[in-house]
Order: C-alpha cells, then sequence, then structure tokens
C-alpha cells in the first residue's frame, strides 16, 4: 500500500477537529434538553412550535444522525 494515498474513510487533522467539535456540541446540547425539567421542556416546546419547529428531541436526534453520517 501506498502510504501517501490516504485511506476514503480516513479524515485529515483540520477535518477531524471540526468533526470532534460538532460531536462535543451535539452531546453538550443533548444533556442540557436531557437537564430540563418536564415543565422547562413543554415551556421551550411551546415556543418552538409558534416558531413554526418541530420537537427539540426530534431536532437533536436529527443532528445527530446527520453528524454521524461520512461527508458525500
Amino acid at each position: 500500500m501506498r502510504h501517501w494515498i490516504r485511506d476514503g474513510d480516513e479524515l485529515d487533522w483540520y477535518e477531524q477537529q471540526l468533526r470532534n467539535e460538532a460531536e462535543a456540541e451535539q452531546r453538550r446540547a443533548q444533556a442540557w434538553v436531557d437537564d430540563l425539567t418536564d415543565d422547562e421542556l413543554e415551556e421551550l416546546q411551546r415556543a418552538a412550535t409558534g416558531a413554526g419547529r418541530s420537537s427539540l428531541r426530534a431536532e437533536l436526534a436529527a443532528a445527530a444522525r446527520s453528524a454521524g453520517e461520512p461527508d458525500g
């Protein structure tokens, strides 16, 4: 194998840093939502729905799925 040819799935240092930062932000957002009381979550959900957004948990789940997918 030629050492100067990167494997298709391997990220360079900068891309890996960006992915790590995005994953850390996702974990922080998920932890924040998980730590909300039921009343706080309900209040935020009403505000989000009023702004035309869907479920906060569904948005976080979708973001987590898209963060795990390799760039196309």
